[in-house]
């Protein structure tokens, strides 16, 4: 996490799945109704839990998701079995254990085994599809690299830019003790952590730096800027790592859409499953309830796309202009719950009208 694009990267994923609203939704044939009042919508939108907001929840839930490889959440149930409360559990505090078909974990602090109904659990990358394993154990000697070089500016900095060296000279009778003398006064008189640092050399000896060839510099360069490798890790656009010089407007708009689909989806996709296997209870789902998230929250950021969209929906007589405002937190006017016709943009009444009136 002490590499910029890395942290940029998780911040970036986490923020996305934690701004995404998530309600519970209703379907009974073709109609869809959102329950806003719903304790499930409540608890997934708007307070999880007393300690946090939803938007600090999913965050964090997702940013252990991505560097630790799980999320965990301890489901709290009423009397009735309605889960009230989702805790947010560190996954260092969580071991996982399977018997019989079912997963069981035991919570640093918890005196007993939780049930698999009691613990709201996503992986991230799995090989078993039940236990996660961080991206970072795969991801470590390659990013090491970005360590190592942070490292090394910071010593080169404290140092100011002075690199190793050699003593150079003619001279055949310095002994060994001689040159360890002159090695200990030489960094003595470097190493006084003082702004100008000055020492003379004698007998024409000459100091001569060791640095690397252009053609090493410039490939260690390349390898520990790593944003691109880090884009691969992570499976996200590099303009999302905040790389200049990607692309112009129509470019970033359609990596914005790459972006949505191939990252964020899949992994809100396992948290919205989650949601319904674990918190919409058997009753509900026979009833069509069933977890929504609105991906379409993370285009807002695009107005041209977004009107784009709205506009295509409406002439296709799919969304109606209330429907709209709706969407955009605006208030619905009178008549624009009708649909409007593509031709000239009139409901079927205006027409039937002006055709009765010719």
């Amino acid at each position: 996490m002490k590499i910029s694009g890395f942290f940029c990267g998780v911040r970036n994923i986490s923020d996305s799945l934690a701004v995404l609203p998530k309600q519970v939704y209703s379907r009974d044939g073709d109609k869809r109704t959102a329950l806003l009042d719903h304790p499930i919508t409540k608890l997934i939108y708007r307070t999880p839990n007393l300690c946090m907001t939803a938007f600090t929840f999913w965050r964090s839930f997702a940013v252990c998701m991505l560097v630790k490889g799980n999320g965990f959440a301890q489901i709290v149930r009423n009397g009735a079995g309605w889960p009230v409360e989702l805790k947010l559990l560190h996954p260092d505090d969580v071991t996982v254990y399977e018997s019989e078909g079912q997963l069981y974990y035991k919570v640093t602090g918890i005196d007993r085994w939780l049930f698999s109904d009691e613990m709201f659990h996503v992986p991230g990358f799995t090989f078993d599809g039940k236990v996660g394993v961080s991206v970072i154990r795969y991801a470590a000697d390659n990013l090491s690299m970005n360590l190592s070089a942070d490292a090394f500016a910071v010593d080169a900095y404290d140092d100011r830019a002075i690199t190793y060296g050699v003593i150079e000279t003619d001279t055949t009778g310095l002994n060994e003790s001689g040159k360890k003398n002159l090695k200990k006064i030489f960094e003595a008189n470097l190493n006084t952590g003082k702004k100008n640092r000055v020492t003379v050399l004698d007998d024409g000896m000459k100091y001569k730096p060791i640095s690397l060839s252009p053609q090493e510099a410039m490939f260690i360069e390349a390898k520990a800027s790593g944003v691109a490798d880090i884009a691969r890790w992570l499976n996200i656009p590099l303009h999302k790592l905040h790389v200049s010089g990607e692309g112009g407007y129509n470019f970033l708009v359609q990596m914005s859409m790459e972006y949505l689909q191939a990252t964020i989806q899949p992994l809100a996709e396992q948290i919205k499953q989650e949601v319904e296997r674990k918190l919409i209870t058997e009753r509900g789902k026979s009833t069509g309830e069933y977890a929504y998230f609105n991906y379409k929250k993370l285009l807002e950021v695009d107005p041209k796309t977004r009107a784009e969209y709205y506009k295509n929906m409406v002439y296709i007589k799919a969304m109606n202009p209330n429907e709209v405002r709706k969407l955009e937190d605006m208030n619905p006017y009178d008549g624009g719950d009708e649909f409007l016709q593509m031709a000239n943009m009139m409901t079927e009444e205006q027409i039937k009208k002006e055709l009765q009136d010719a």
